[in-house]
């Protein structure tokens, strides 16, 4: 945490202090203010990696006591520097969508977070900047290696934790246009995330318990949302979303949650 408030004064820090994630969804007739309110400190962008240490916090204390698979000290410790530091290249980049983002993207990121560790860290023969290096490589952007896994079931849940908390809200509030930003990004998290987040629930015991924990709010966003929501995307975008939906749907139904 220490690491997350030195990148927070610096000029890369404050530039993503104001912005928000999930902005696509948000309603024209409401602020980012508004927004940032309604939904916490996952969609802003500079408090959404402080939210996401304590989401791998948690994801380590479940995998070593419920897992097979034991976390080291030192596993530890590079998940916990990979929540720290992974979206510090969205300074530079701009924050996109998990849906849209492709293999440039994640390109352009890397080179953006190596620029940034250059500059806050000089060319000095310092331990830790080579080790924040290391761990964007080998956990943030490899997806294929042990940690990378995790890490990347780690902002899974992330997003499936704010999408909830959307539909939620949801259905708490009158205004007609802040409940359909909040379904479409519900729909958006839901059709991403519930299918890839199932296969692994036997895996990561932190998956499995959330999951079990929300199975209930999880089939009635799956039954509330209305297919009019796909609407707000762009044309030819909106029936592909829509499909994946419908899949998503028929997954949780046969998921032993339900």
């Amino acid at each position: 945490m220490d690491l997350h408030r030195m990148f927070a004064k610096t000029s890369y820090g404050q530039i993503l202090a104001p912005r928000v994630r999930f902005g696509r969804y948000c309603p024209e007739t409401v602020s980012e203010e508004e927004w940032r309110c309604a939904l916490g400190a996952d969609v802003n962008n500079l408090e959404h990696m402080r939210l996401t240490y304590g989401l791998t916090r948690q994801f380590i204390r479940y995998q070593n006591t419920y897992g097979e698979e034991v976390l080291s000290r030192e596993d530890q410790k590079d998940l916990l520097l990979a929540a720290t530091s992974h979206d510090w290249g969205e300074s530079i980049v701009g924050d996109v969508m998990f849906d849209l983002k492709t293999d440039a993207v994640e390109t352009q990121e890397a080179t953006a977070i190596r620029r940034i560790i250059n500059e806050m860290f000089g060319n000095g023969g310092e331990d830790l900047p080579a080790r924040i290096e290391q761990v964007i490589s080998d956990v943030v952007e490899n997806h294929d290696t042990r940690l990378g896994k995790m890490f990347r079931v780690i902002e899974q849940l992330g997003y499936l934790r704010t999408g909830l908390n959307a539909f939620d809200l949801s259905q708490q509030i009158d205004d007609p246009d802040m409940q359909t930003g909040l379904q479409w990004a519900s729909s958006n998290v839901l059709s991403n995330q519930i299918p890839s987040l199932i296969d692994v629930a036997d895996q990561y015991p932190a998956v499995y318990f959330f999951i079990n924990e929300n199975a209930e709010l999880i089939t009635e966003a799956f039954m509330t949302i209305p297919p009019s929501v796909f609407s707000n995307y762009e044309a030819g975008e909106d029936q592909k979303n829509l499909c994946k939906w419908a899949d998503a749907q028929n997954i949780w139904k046969d998921a032993e949650f339900v």
